[in-house]
């Protein structure tokens, strides 16, 4: 099931069917050069479906090359266009998308363990990323979107879990709200690749469902979920 929220009227009505399969946790779409959008459906499967938002259709997507997707699925755009598909599901394996060929290959394995809820990913000013493991493991893996390869990250202090996310500083680093039913956030520094104490969140813990909305004053609200 979709739906299409027009945000003049601000009303809902039905949008269409996937093609193939469903959505569950990890599922994820991936802009198009066309237009179209790649939907990731995970569901612990390698489904995919490709939406056309002209047509207002979905038409089946090609299906992962290996594993399959859920919880901690994400992607990450590389510099030529194509896309590391991270599977989540607990595995260390990886897919890359080519959005032109509307193709999967299968992607290089993380370094060091695996990814599950709460994993996602944070650009570094050198181009490289921070993939944060999440699977309540305080794991973190550094791709090279150049070499396509992974080599072992920073530890975090805390583990992260269902909810995880993170938000960028003016200062250039990043505040990664944990999660996992828990009130604590750690502050990574991109330039020297490290993870220090952040501030216990104000009120309650975040999980399930936590996320940043940024406001105009630069501040940010933060969802708990849970």
């Amino acid at each position: 099931v979709t739906n299409i929220y027009d945000p003049i009227a601000n009303t809902f009505s039905a949008g269409p069917s996937f093609s193939s399969g469903v959505a569950n946790f990890g599922s994820h779409s991936i802009l198009r050069p066309d237009g179209k959008f790649l939907v990731i459906n995970a569901s612990i499967s390698a489904t995919t479906n490709i939406y056309d938002p002209v047509a207002n259709s979905f038409a089946t997507g090609p299906s992962l090359a290996t594993s399959t997707a859920y919880a901690g699925s994400h992607s990450i755009q590389r510099p030529d266009g194509k896309f590391l598909v991270i599977n989540g599901n607990q595995t260390n394996a990886t897919n890359i998308y080519d959005p032109i060929a509307n193709t999967f290959v299968a992607g290089p394995i993380l370094a060091t363990g695996t990814a599950y809820t709460g994993s996602h990913s944070i650009q570094r000013p050198d181009g490289k990323f921070l993939v944060i493991n999440g699977n309540n493991t305080t794991v973190t893996n550094i791709y090279d979107p150049i070499a396509n390869t992974f080599v072992a990250g920073p530890s975090l202090s805390n583990a992260p879990n269902h909810g995880s996310h993170s938000i960028q500083r003016p200062d250039g680093k990043w505040l990664t709200v944990i999660a996992g039913t828990s009130s604590a956030t750690e502050i990574y520094d991109p330039v020297a690749n490290t993870f220090s104490a952040g501030p216990t969140l104000a009120s309650g813990s975040a999980f399930n469902g936590g996320f940043a909305i940024q406001r105009p004053d630069g501040k940010f609200l933060i969802v708990n979920g849970n």
